[in-house]
């Protein structure tokens, strides 16, 4: 057993501010050319779908990217744990939104925050029972081991 404030796990990776939209008339799927059910990197022609899916009343939003969905599955199996997740993200809103839900489920982070991209994001556009995955990795791509070093000393 971990001792009180000792970290059991620590991940690093590509923190991605999910949105996700239901499309059952295939609209988004059309005007983005998204294929159903395959994931994709954004083009410059797709970055309009985070703003329309944001604006959406029927979006669900939360926390993801692979390291941080694992960190998430491990509080989920142990809730008495400590995860660290550390990653870079854009100083905006969904940024902030990200790091609430990092927080809301119980994993401490070290953000490092940068002002030259937005918050990496995925949109993922459901029909039916299949999903399509667009994604901008963004701030994510900014992370630095410098950061991770200067803040791993700490846990």
């Amino acid at each position: 057993m971990a001792e009180a404030n000792q970290i059991d796990t620590i991940y690093f990776g590509n923190p991605i501010f999910d949105i996700t939209v239901q499309d059952d008339e295939k609209d988004m799927l059309t005007r983005y050319n998204l294929q159903t059910g395959l994931a994709c990197l954004a083009t410059p022609e797709q970055m309009p779908i985070y703003d329309e899916a944001w604006a959406r009343a029927d979006k669900t939003t939360g926390a993801g990217g692979s390291a941080l969905n694992m960190a998430r599955a491990q509080m989920h199996a142990n809730p008495a744990g400590k995860v660290m997740y550390f990653g870079c993200i854009g100083d905006d809103e969904f940024g902030r939104s990200l790091s609430t839900a990092v927080q809301e489920a119980g994993i401490e982070s070290r953000f490092q925050m940068t002002t030259e991209e937005p918050t990496g994001t995925c949109a993922a556009v459901i029909v039916g029972k299949e999903r399509s995955l667009c994604a901008n990795i963004a701030a994510a791509k900014k992370f630095t081991m410098d950061h991770l070093n200067s803040h791993i000393v700490s846990c």
